[in-house]
């Protein structure tokens, strides 16, 4: 039998803004001026200059919406912004790698919180433990951690709002009051970086979808996230069972309150409410979130001089990858790394580093070890074991990026 391994919905599962190491000025957005410009309650249509575009909805309270109950950050829409066709570049671009999309994972899967919603505080403290129950992410309650979710506010429409994924800083989740359990669960899933089942490329084998009975306001949720102009990624057949996924008629959706179903199965079939975690969440989430560590195998290719005061040859040096439990094994996911070549001189008692390459590189799925470079010692000791001038080494060093 063949596990089934999905990523739910439209899952950005590498989803990361990764900055590059430079010193040119951002080319940031003055959203003050922005909102001025843009109508509130108005729509807008980002067509990008890589071929994708973004619908966004501004709702009344400025904020910029997608898919209905996502928020996106002041990050994203500068993203949107600097990306989009006709938009001047001033050559001070910010210096930045987007892979995938424009949100982040929680750092190993660790979500810090606050709540500061009273109507809904026991069901967001019974989504929590939902999470904790069936995934290896975990919630902490903050203290003075600087990325954080904050359960407080109503959202402007629908049960509730959420960031996608971690946006940096204090990021709400919105609901309604007494939203209820599983709506709480939804919005945390966006949190996590999840988005509708509904929007996966590959919907139309599974379901039908019915524009005709969608209003304006509602139509880009309906949309796949190649429409969307974003990036996603899923395993395995369509999810009926997602808490991510809209039920086949949703009234909000509808065309003068027509009960004409939005979503079907191809054979005519309806679906309703999902209230818990699937499978096939659980195995989304497990998949991204997956703990995987780096580990180092060297190998000599050459030795001129390895003795009691010296230390002149070249490495080899390759990562392997390695589970919590110091198991090797193959890559089941792109990871991105960070590759640092530093050269150390050792001249009048002092050290001088200098760095001389840095690289940043996507490893993807199926990578069983990767060869980073050759490192070189060439290293003199007085009879001391002083180091002496002269000597120098060029090293790597590893940092993972997601």
């Amino acid at each position: 039998m063949t596990k089934k391994i999905k990523i739910n919905a439209a899952l950005l599962v590498l989803c990361c803004i990764m900055f590059t190491v430079g010193c040119k000025k951002e080319n940031k957005i003055d959203f003050t001026k922005q909102e001025e410009i843009q109508s509130k309650g108005s729509y807008i249509l980002y067509k990008l200059k890589d071929g994708g575009q973004v619908s966004v909805y501004i709702n009344e309270k400025g904020e910029y919406i997608v898919g209905g109950d996502v928020v996106l950050s002041k990050d994203q829409i500068n993203y949107l912004e600097t990306n989009k066709i006709g938009a001047k570049s001033n050559g001070n671009q910010t210096q930045s790698t987007f892979t995938g999309e424009f949100v982040k994972l929680w750092y190993e899967g660790v979500v810090y919180y606050t709540i500061n919603d009273p109507n809904n505080s026991s069901s967001i403290i019974a989504a929590i433990n939902h999470w904790e129950s069936n995934t290896p992410i975990r919630f902490v309650q903050r203290t003075y951690q600087y990325n954080y979710v904050n359960f407080s506010g109503v959202p402007s429409q629908g049960g509730g709002s959420s960031y996608l994924g971690m946006k940096g800083g204090m990021q709400e989740i919105k609901l309604i009051p007494n939203a209820g359990f599983t709506v709480a669960v939804h919005e945390i899933g966006h949190a996590l970086g999840l988005m509708h089942e509904q929007t996966r490329t590959d919907r139309d084998q599974y379901i039908n979808v019915n524009y005709s009975n969608i209003n304006n306001d509602w139509k880009f949720q309906y949309d796949t996230y190649s429409v969307q102009g974003r990036e996603g990624e899923h395993y395995g057949p369509f999810d009926f069972q997602s808490v991510m996924l809209y039920r086949s008629i949703n009234s909000e959706a509808s065309i003068n309150g027509s009960s004409v179903p939005q979503m079907t199965r191809l054979d005519g079939s309806t679906w309703g409410d999902n209230y818990y975690l699937s499978q096939g969440d659980i195995d989304g989430i497990n998949y991204i979130y997956t703990p995987i560590k780096i580990g180092w195998v060297s190998n000599y290719s050459e030795i001129t001089d390895v003795s009691e005061y010296a230390n002149k040859c070249k490495k080899d040096i390759w990562i392997n990858f390695y589970e919590g439990n110091f198991n090797w094994i193959t890559l089941p996911k792109p990871i991105t790394v960070k590759i640092v070549c530093t050269r150390k001189d050792y001249s009048n008692h002092n050290y001088v580093y200098q760095i001389i390459s840095q690289n940043i590189i996507t490893l993807p799925a199926g990578t069983q070890q990767y060869q980073i470079g050759t490192e070189t010692y060439e290293e003199q000791y007085d009879q001391n074991m002083n180091e002496m001038d002269g000597s120098y080494s060029i090293t790597y060093n590893v940092i993972r990026m997601r």
